[in-house]
């Protein structure tokens, strides 16, 4: 319980930092059977060039039957060469390890539709590669309430194979700055890719 209020917390100093930045902020909350994760991200481009834009995703991971608490933050700022594609910088908190990334990004926003999809290498010998994706459909069912779909997907490998990997499936209703409905989460550890499966429900808000 003490590691559930001190992630808590955590993610909610963060969500004020982002706010006062004037940054798209997003607090999702995830629950099944075995974990309570808390997940805090951001996108935003900066208004006095558009080319660049930020994005960050900060999470708790909280295992009711352990008691165990993990972390995990990784932040890229991008720059738009031609129709979203562009080269990033940014860094990764990842069990313990920290490291500075370096790599390329396609990004797209818009009201209805949301992507962004990132290719990096830690900096470093020896580095772990990662892809990650972010994508969202959001489309309108009536003047208040729209239908509410994302999805994320990770994969971690090295030279000597692949490393972690998972996958994030929210359906549900968007009534505004509010959405919630059902979740899945699945990963996939070590070489051979074992696998694992996490229904639950989420609610997230979301300040503009």
């Amino acid at each position: 319980m003490l590691g559930t209020t001190r992630s808590f917390f955590g993610i909610c100093g963060f969500l004020l930092f982002a706010k006062t930045c004037f940054t798209q902020t997003t607090m999702e909350v995830f629950s099944s059977d075995d974990n309570l994760i808390l997940e805090a991200w951001w996108f935003k481009t900066l208004e006095v060039n558009p080319k660049f834009n930020f994005f960050s995703i900060n999470e708790a991971i909280h295992n009711y039957d352990l008691e165990t608490t993990q972390y995990m933050s990784y932040t890229i700022a991008g720059y738009d060469v031609a129709k979203g594609f562009g080269p990033v910088l940014g860094a990764r908190f990842l069990q313990n390890r920290v490291s500075g990334l370096a790599g390329v990004q396609y990004a797209k926003y818009t009201p209805v539709f949301f992507i962004t999809t990132n290719f990096t290498s830690e900096i470093r010998n020896h580095p772990f590669f990662e892809w990650y994706t972010l994508l969202q459909y959001r489309p309108k069912l009536n003047e208040k309430l729209k239908l509410f779909t994302q999805f994320q997907n990770a994969m971690n490998f090295n030279s000597d194979g692949h490393d972690f990997s998972f996958q994030r499936l929210r359906i549900g209703l968007d009534f505004g700055f509010l959405q919630g409905g059902l979740a899945i989460n699945t990963t996939q550890i070590g070489k051979d890719w074992v696998f694992d499966t996490e229904p639950g429900i989420f609610l997230r808000m979301e300040l503009q």
